[in-house]
């Protein structure tokens, strides 16, 4: 019998499909300043360990919540690049780069399954909120190495299943499902210890 789920990701936990077209809405609950309550910012900008003149991609970047911090955290230096699927997102991204003046920072619009990096050229990679929307993550996880230099590293933010928000429980990744998507053959990863209430992060760094 055909496969009629349409929740196909990587391994045994797969994608929850999901649309964010409106950005001007969204913004409402990505930017509200409350958030900066629970997904203390400057503690994920931490585990980036972030160094002069690198290029960071936060992919799935949204309204670009995390722009401002990342471009500082780059003191001016280096690149960051705002990636995400919908076209609203990257618009609504480059008028608060305008506002904001982030000289450092630009967007991007990618496909679904693509993160669009150019090979061996970025340092970190962001994924906050977002991994649990991608599908064929295996394949995906080969792009994200590929783009990746040797040493660099990719960092998942994402709602672990204590969180009173965040998607539906059974659409969650913990992360032991998350660590299963990087081969280690391929990649050194580990979970680590945050003052985040409500969400996990794990490093995935290319071998």
């Amino acid at each position: 019998m055909a496969d009629k789920s349409p929740f196909k990701g990587h391994g045994k936990h797969g994608a929850m499909p999901h649309r964010f077209e409106d950005a001007e809405e969204w913004a409402k609950k990505f930017d509200d300043p409350k958030r900066d309550q629970w997904q203390l910012p400057d503690e994920v900008i931490k585990t980036l360990a972030i160094g002069p003149n690198m290029t960071v991609v936060d992919l799935g970047a949204g309204t670009g919540y995390f722009l401002p911090y990342l471009s500082k955290a780059l003191a001016g230096t280096g690149q960051v690049i705002g990636a995400d699927v919908e076209t609203s997102m990257v618009q609504y991204m480059d008028k608060r780069i305008k506002e904001s003046k982030l000289s450092n920072a630009k967007s991007q619009h990618v496909p679904p399954n693509d993160p669009k990096l150019k090979e061996n050229t970025v340092d970190r990679v962001l994924v906050v909120d977002t991994w649990h929307h991608i599908q064929n993550r295996e394949s995906y996880v080969a792009k994200l190495h590929k783009g990746l230099k040797k040493g660099a590293f990719v960092a998942i933010v994402d709602f672990n299943q204590k969180s009173p928000i965040g998607p539906p429980k059974q659409h969650r990744l913990t992360a032991e499902q998350v660590k299963e998507d990087f081969p280690p053959s391929f990649w050194q990863v580990k979970e680590v210890t945050t003052a985040l209430p409500y969400q996990f992060v794990v490093i995935a760094t290319k071998s």
